[in-house]
């Protein structure tokens, strides 16, 4: 009698085999990226938004959402564009984006009718309104309570255990 299981690996470790397609990046391998947003530095290779050294509270797509925003500091970014770079596979409607659009703003004390940082373009999309300044990596990134899930993959393992 067949038995499937499922078992947990990480990439590359299938009896010496190389996993298929490209390997994962890890996060200290990834290059430094970090921006001063008004009162905020924002790191995108540890994925955290720290004020005054004390992290804000951003969900992984929250915090992608804000990076593609700064990562356009002087352009009004499209809605049909943060649609397709936040959510590339994924059919998200202009509703749910206003939603999302409201968590980075709440997140960072900021207001739709007075924006400091985040300010809604009527018809075209959002803009950062707050100065952006990249700054220079020259300290080793630290995450503050900031937890990254491990890459695995998935792979089944058929045992033929013997009947009788």
């Amino acid at each position: 009698m067949a038995e499937s299981s499922l078992k947990l690996q990480r990439p590359g470790s299938a009896a010496g085999r190389p996993a298929a397609g490209p390997a994962p990046v890890s996060i200290g391998e990834l290059p430094a990226e970090r921006y001063r947003l008004a009162d905020l530095v924002v790191d995108a290779r540890a994925g955290i938004v720290s004020r005054a050294g004390q992290a804000l509270v951003l969900s992984p797509l929250t915090f992608s959402l804000l990076l593609t925003l700064i990562r356009r500091v002087s352009h009004i970014v499209p809605r049909q564009e943060l649609l397709a770079t936040v959510w590339p596979n994924e059919f998200v409607n202009d509703d749910t984006l206003s939603q999302r659009v409201r968590l980075p703003r709440e997140a960072l004390g900021d207001l739709a009718d007075e924006p400091r940082y985040l300010a809604s373009v009527r018809g075209w999309g959002y803009k950062v309104v707050a100065q952006v300044e990249r700054l220079e990596d020259r300290t080793p990134v630290r995450a503050l309570g900031s937890y990254r899930w491990p890459i695995l993959q998935v792979t089944r393992r058929r045992s033929i255990l013997p009947t009788g």
